[in-house]
């Protein structure tokens, strides 16, 4: 089982990794996937996501972003978030996603980027604030908070996926077995409800040949999330994050140029984002399960 990070972030991040995710797996089939919720802490009063931007935008780095670490998905959503619309916040990286949660939660910190399982209870009982969820569908959890796309901003949608892969040179009919088993399991009712438990969206992939091209589109996205300081080397030398060329991908994406400069005890870290995450296309039921 991979995710997001292990098979497409990571060679932006570690490079002294000990594989290439382009070669040394052959990927089976996509499982589920899930959004970013942006919340902010309580005193943090906010009536859209349009307003929230406003201030943020308005204060610059007054303003204090928390996340789980540097390259953590967290990190990394809030990144792409504060290039696309121009925003300027303190970053403050924490050692995990619950000592973040507990820094906006004792407000510490204004606003992070967190799982939305992670923030439900604080949200419900009002410790915390929901502003928009940054994929395609509401949860039903929270039915009342919004998409970014529902709250009237366009252009935003980041999230982590997971999925199975196998070693390379697996024969192809054994692997659309594994690939038929995987589309069954998604589908039934009681794993789509666990997921949507934990705030995920089961999924299936049309075919083992989709995942691998939905998979080569994010390993061209991620590495292009220039983080200048964030890649982690094996011993204590400060080492040159590594580049990579990539194309345009997705339907209707255009190549663009967005840079980023953000401290806070940490390095400067900038973004040079080129294309859209691309679509997300299963055949697997998702039970009805989101609220729309």
């Amino acid at each position: 089982v991979g995710n997001m990070g292990t098979q497409s972030a990571a060679p932006a991040l570690y490079p002294n990794l000990k594989y290439d995710p382009a070669v040394s797996f052959a990927q089976v089939g996509i499982v589920n996937y899930t959004p970013q919720a942006i919340v902010s802490k309580k005193a943090m009063t906010t009536a859209s996501l349009k307003e929230f931007i406003a201030i943020v935008k308005s204060k610059g780095s007054e303003m204090t972003f928390g996340h789980a670490g540097v390259g953590s998905i967290s990190h990394v959503a809030g990144l792409v978030f504060n290039a696309k619309y121009g925003l300027t916040p303190n970053l403050v990286p924490y050692r995990g996603t619950g000592p973040a949660t507990a820094g906006l939660l004792s407000g510490q910190i204004d606003t992070a980027f967190v799982v939305p399982a992670g923030a439900l209870e604080f949200v419900r009982t009002g410790r915390m604030r929901a502003i928009a969820f940054s994929g395609k569908t509401r949860w039903s959890k929270l039915p009342q908070v919004p998409t970014v796309e529902e709250a009237g901003v366009k252009g935003y949608e980041y999230f982590t996926w997971y999925g199975f892969w196998v070693p390379a040179g697996i024969p192809a009919e054994h692997m659309d077995r594994v690939h038929a088993e995987i589309v069954k399991a998604v589908a039934a009712p009681d794993v789509q409800k666990r997921f949507d438990d934990l705030g995920f969206e089961g999924i299936a992939s049309d075919s083992p040949a989709a995942f691998a091209q939905f998979v080569q589109g994010w390993i061209g996205i991620n590495p292009l999330l220039h983080l200048s300081n964030a890649v982690i080397p094996r011993s204590g030398r400060k080492t040159a994050p590594r580049r990579f060329n990539a194309t345009s991908t997705g339907p209707g994406s255009a190549p663009r140029n967005v840079s980023q400069s953000a401290t806070r005890g940490h390095a400067t870290a900038g973004i040079v984002w080129t294309s859209d995450p691309p679509p997300l296309q299963g055949t697997a039921s998702r039970g009805g399960s989101r609220a729309s």
